[in-house]
């Protein structure tokens, strides 16, 4: 009889390139996972790695691959119909982008315990290019993160979107309407990290009005942002309902650039699409469900 462990030991050295990997992410020892792909190429019949280089399949492990994913995929269809709440257990690596921490994770924790009582979290909270490879190098199960390109490994479901907005603090005196960014440019200006989007965006209207001797300061964190900004170090870049979620409505002015509009956060589950992804599929429809809840809002206010 074949035994589903060593089906799943076969699947994550293949997906994750090395003995040492498949380990880690069972908890286990190397050589108990050399152990089990013994058992299940002496159960077969074939060899389904290479015997000098153990991390790349024989062409009979490759077309076996796909069959084996797909047992593994039936298990999770069977604990699903069979009880869910007490068939998923056991660790779930998330990752989450800053931004999500400030506004619904908390809930999300929530509904998971509530919902999920016997899987256990681990939560890394990142920027997406750093998620992104991390799911496909199956360190993470999950990631919470904002748009990018499509990625063929990975499945995706749509979160929400969170529009961006200047902002100041009110007691450097700016006037909440009809400002411009020549004038915002008179404070340093706090924005995402470089490559991102919104970096880009602050730079190509800096160029396009001849702005040359801007300070531009980055920040991975909302946190971070949102505290320089309170203390008027500068101006800053932030999704609106960050704000109202910090209770900083009262120190924080919402900014009308009108030569400056900022392109919206667009947040997506990711998850690998190869091997059990039902828990994962599961996590990211509840990130929806409370994701697309009508979150707290603010109007452009004058400083």
């Amino acid at each position: 009889m074949i035994d589903l462990p060593n089906i799943e030991s076969f699947v994550l050295v293949a997906k994750l390139g090395s003995f040492r990997a498949a380990a880690d992410k069972l908890n286990l020892t190397q050589p108990a996972i050399s152990t089990r792909i013994a058992e299940l190429e002496k159960d077969l019949g074939v060899q389904l790695f290479e015997p000098r280089n153990r991390r790349t399949l024989t062409q009979r492990g490759r077309e076996l691959l796909g069959y084996a994913e797909r047992m593994i995929e039936l298990r999770g269809l069977l604990r699903f119909a069979a009880n869910e709440k007490t068939a998923i257990s056991g660790p779930f690596r998330i990752g989450v982008s800053d931004t999500l921490v400030h506004t619904w994770f908390s809930a999300l924790i929530a509904r998971l315990n509530e919902r999920f009582p016997r899987l256990t979290l681990d939560i890394q909270v990142d920027i997406g290019p750093t998620m992104i490879e991390a799911l496909t190098s199956g360190k993470l199960d999950l990631a919470l993160i904002t748009e990018t390109a499509p990625n063929p490994e990975l499945a995706y479901s749509p979160l929400c979107t969170y529009p961006l907005q200047w902002i100041a603090s009110r007691k450097i005196g700016l006037p909440g309407t009809r400002t411009r960014i020549a004038t915002l440019a008179k404070w340093p200006i706090i924005t995402h990290l470089r490559h991102t989007i919104t970096h880009a965006t602050v730079q190509d209207m800096l160029a396009r009005d001849g702005i040359v001797d801007a300070r531009v300061y980055t920040s991975s964190s909302i946190a971070t942002t949102l505290k320089m900004v309170t203390d008027g170090v500068g101006v800053g870049i932030a999704p609106v309902v960050t704000i109202k979620q910090s209770n900083l409505e009262d120190q924080i002015a919402i900014l009308d650039v009108e030569d400056a509009p900022l392109p919206p956060y667009k947040f997506v589950a990711a998850y690998p699409r190869n091997g059990e992804t039902r828990v994962a599929a599961a996590v990211a429809q509840l990130a929806t469900d409370i994701a697309q809840e009508k979150p707290p809002t603010l109007s452009p206010a004058a400083a």
